[in-house]
């Protein structure tokens, strides 16, 4: 029997390579970068994060430049460390500026709260190849200088700058007195004695193509401010011009959420747009886009949008038209895709422009991750959501390398890199870290074939503890590859109709809703952190089990705050025994490491792998097959092992399997082992020249190739459960279930 199946047509294409070359630690020896350690408002106000953080990564000239602050607490001192990345093995370099974070609107310095910190107060740096010089600015957040913060006033703004020639100097050089100006101070409060420079926020300082600097920040505060640029040309810092005036009357008062960047002589600004008021949605709002050719902008710039007409600066409310005829907004995610009377999107949108003209934006409305893009020769914006879209909640990075674009996530503690063709929807992993050290925070840039990843160290949560965290930076090489499994092209590209074999239906012969456990109560029939059910779906509310509802889940409702250590069990009945395929379907928001124990009359599956669906409410299935249940009574027991990690909407067994390990395993005659395995399995066949598939839990291929020696190295992977897929040229097969432990 046949099925018209609808399929999109794949042609053969590049692929992004991602390799670390290169992992160093840039703090000292028993020595991290500043982290708030604690609880909000009383350790930090609005995050955690200070380091690494915003503008806070330059490469130029085979350097790296960062800056940070030294944690912990006490400490506070912004640090700049330079290594020379053209030569092997070469050390970081650090100097220790006297100048301390100053905490929540100055609290450090006048000793109302001495251990509040405020994580808007980024450092940028940027040098100038005009002259060599290093720029940062620093530890801001809207401040002035008047009598209510008298303490502030000589750090409302901060700015230091290096003598010239100073950026390139031999290690040993490289030391503080290098930014000692003729009064012997490393420090001011503005660019040019000729503008005001309170209530700044978010710096970000940007090389032009002349080697000149742009700086660009907020002026005002959230959802009542203006973003201002100046220019440093080699002499003096230029006086302001206003890119954005959000300083206006009610309704209308606004901000810009996103930046600015210089990408093939060009100078493009993408973002969203927060009102004072929110109006039809929470927080932020939009995708809007802008260039200009110049690449050496200045206030008489000419600016264009998406459609290459033009607009003069500054421009106000962008929802408006920005000349006559002239509009630079791209969509508005929340209409398309909120699912609340006031959708919500809290985060900037990452974005990227390739070489040949694609644009495309990521972000996140109601929990939901969406993606628009153009290609080159496209006129109009396509979107989708969830999938393997990248997740901004993890402020991801994006980039274009040739005729691919790609993000960087941090995903379960390490470096991941999605990568998705220009103008395209087809997301796919390319790399993802496998050492030992998990991170907490990064900043990303890339530098001709070359991605730089700064990073700090997973640590304690505990007030007092862990506000000092090593920070790290790898170094990749990027380069493109044919590639021979490529993702599957989403809507609405061109769609073929081809003819494909009907695939028989499963046979459900068990059907068990997550939230009808058994009875029994705590510690026999579920085990539940808390004593309440706080999922408000009304369900079962005399148990603990948190169970909410969910209008795409089956039934109506799904199990949620599935925590560490919890677990749920369920027993039922079969009519014959046998072997099924078990399939639990779940979701999964953000974490690629999501694992279950799951346990089935016995038969102790540890670490399965929950796959990723992007959303709570979206679900897809996992599947054990070829289990055996028992004739009568049969019992499954979930145990989750990472908090917070999954969403279980039902459980089911089915008499069909997907991969049947009987097929021709007899005739093969192929045995793997040792198995469970560290990653390295022994082949033994008398089979030849065969090639080898692996899949994952779902089905989903992981690693291809031929088996050379008798023998197949997976140790690059994650721990689980696995199945090997062994073919040779005259189509004799095999399946088996391997354990990577």
């Amino acid at each position: 029997m046949f099925a018209f199946l609808a399929v999109h047509a794949i042609k053969a294409q590049n692929v992004l390579a991602v390799e670390l070359d290169n992992a160093t630690q840039v703090s000292g020896e028993g020595e991290g970068g500043l982290y708030f350690a604690g609880n909000r408002n009383q350790q930090f106000r609005f995050s955690q994060r200070i380091t690494p953080h915003g503008d806070c990564l330059d490469i130029v000239n085979g350097y790296a430049f960062v800056t940070w602050y030294k944690g912990g607490v006490e400490f506070r001192n912004l640090m700049l460390s330079r290594k020379n990345l053209n030569e092997p093995n070469s050390e970081w370099v650090t100097i220790e500026f006297p100048h301390k974070h100053v905490g929540i609107r100055g609290e450090f310095l006048n000793g109302t709260n001495p251990a509040r910190g405020d994580s808007h107060n980024t450092a940028a740096i940027g040098i100038s190849t005009i002259d060599n010089t290093i720029h940062i600015i620093y530890d801001m957040h809207s401040y002035s200088r008047n009598t209510s913060a008298p303490f502030l006033e000589t750090s409302f703004f901060n700015y230091t700058v290096s003598m010239a020639n100073a950026a390139f100097v031999p290690d040993e050089e490289f030391t503080i007195d290098k930014f000692l100006n003729a009064d012997t101070q490393y420090k001011q409060n503005m660019l040019n004695n000729r503008e005001n420079y309170e209530r700044m926020t978010y710096p970000f300082l940007m090389r032009a193509t002349d080697g000149s600097l742009i700086v660009r920040y907020r002026q005002g505060g959230s959802g009542n401010g203006d973003i201002l640029f100046a220019r440093y040309d080699g002499t003096e810092w230029s006086d302001h011009w206003t890119f954005h005036d959000g300083t206006l009357s009610e309704p209308n008062t606004q901000s810009l959420y996103g930046g600015e960047r210089f990408i093939n002589g060009k100078f493009y600004a993408c973002f969203s747009i927060r009102f004072n008021v929110f109006r039809n949605y929470f927080a932020n709002s939009g995708f809007y886009f802008a260039f200009t050719n110049d690449g050496v902008p200045t206030s008489e710039s000419q600016w264009l949008n998406a459609n290459n007409q033009e607009f003069d600066l500054p421009f106000q409310n962008p929802d408006n038209e920005v000349a006559p005829g002239v509009s630079i907004k791209v969509a508005e995610p929340s209409d398309d895709y909120g699912t609340v009377d006031l959708p919500r999107t809290t985060f900037d949108p990452a974005w990227t422009v390739t070489a040949s003209g694609a644009i495309h934006f990521v972000n996140r409305v109601d929990g939901r991750n969406v993606h628009y893009y153009r290609g080159a020769e496209a006129t109009e914006f396509s979107s989708n959501n969830g999938g393997r879209i990248p997740n901004p909640q993890v402020r991801g990075k994006m980039f274009s390398y040739e005729d691919q674009v790609f993000m960087v996530e941090l995903l379960g503690g390490r470096v991941n890199v999605l990568t998705t063709p220009e103008g395209k929807d087809a997301w796919k992993v390319v790399y993802t870290g496998s050492e030992p050290t998990l991170y907490q925070h990064f900043n990303a840039i890339v530098e001709g074939d070359k991605l730089y990843v700064y990073l700090m160290e997973r640590g304690s949560n505990v007030a007092g503890e862990g506000d000092s965290r090593p920070l790290f930076f790898q170094e990749f090489s990027l380069s493109t590859e044919l590639d021979t499994n490529p993702a599957v092209v989403r809507a609405p590209d061109v769609i073929e109709i081809e003819e494909a074999p009907e695939e028989p239906a499963r046979n459900i012969v068990v059907s068990i809703e997550a939230e009808d456990f058994d009875s029994g109560g705590q510690d026999v029939s579920y085990f539940d952190r808390t004593s309440e059910n706080t999922g408000n779906a009304g369900y079962r509310t005399d148990e603990a089990v948190d169970i909410e509802a969910s209008a795409t889940a089956s039934g109506g409702r799904v199990v949620t705050i599935f925590e560490g250590t919890e677990y749920m069990v369920y027993t039922f009945d079969v009519e014959t025994a046998g072997q099924y395929d078990f399939i639990l379907t779940a979701s999964v928001r953000t974490r690629d490491d999501s694992i279950m124990d799951i346990e089935i009359n016995g038969e102790l599956f540890e670490n399965v792998p929950i796959v990723r669906t992007g959303d709570w409410d979206v679900f897809e299935e996992n599947v054990i097959p070829d289990v055996t249940l028992n004739q009568g009574q049969n019992t499954v027991r979930l145990t989750q092992r990472r908090s917070q990690s999954s969403r279980p909407d039902k459980l089911e067994f089915a008499a069909l399997s997907t991969l049947n390990t009987n097929d021709i395993e007899a005739n093969a005659a192929i045995t793997v082992f040792p198995n469970p395995s560290e990653g390295v399995f022994n082949i033994r066949s008398r089979q030849t020249n065969l090639q080898y598939a692996l899949r994952n839990i779902q089905g989903q291929l992981v690693d291809s190739g031929n088996v050379s020696n008798n023998q197949v190295d997976f140790s690059q992977f994650n721990t689980g459960i696995y199945f090997l897929e062994l073919t040779n040229n005259a189509n004799i097969n095999t399946v088996e279930k391997i354990i990577i432990k």
